[in-house]
């Protein structure tokens, strides 16, 4: 789990790699290119509270070829009152399967008040 810490109103470009355990490095990798390649990312936001938020922001993948996705965030997609977030990355494929990331607890995003 990754903790991010932003203040509320940000609409600045967020930048993340997505990564995953590799077996035989025993080390995080970021995820190939041949397993994302064709996929959409969307970014699930859920509040201290457990409820889903709904995003004005935009969100897609920066370069599939190094794993790395984007969220340009709405200035009233990150809100104190929201925080701490939980967040997770949906990866859906061609053959309609699902992959989130991480795979357990999400990421936790800290938004303070201006």
């Amino acid at each position: 789990m990754a903790i991010e810490r932003l203040v509320e109103g940000w609409t600045q470009r967020l930048i993340f790699q997505l990564k995953k355990w590799d077996t035989v490095t025993e080390d995080w990798i970021p995820i190939p290119a041949v397993e994302i390649n064709g996929t959409t990312v969307t970014l699930i936001m859920r509040d201290k509270d457990g409820v889903a938020i709904t995003i004005a922001g935009t969100v897609g993948w920066l370069s599939t070829d190094n794993a790395t996705v984007y969220f340009d965030p709405d200035d009233e997609d990150l809100q104190a009152a929201d925080s701490p977030i939980a967040v997770h990355w949906k990866i859906h494929d061609t053959s309609h399967k699902d992959v989130f990331i991480p795979k357990g607890e999400g990421d936790v995003w800290i938004v303070s008040a201006q």
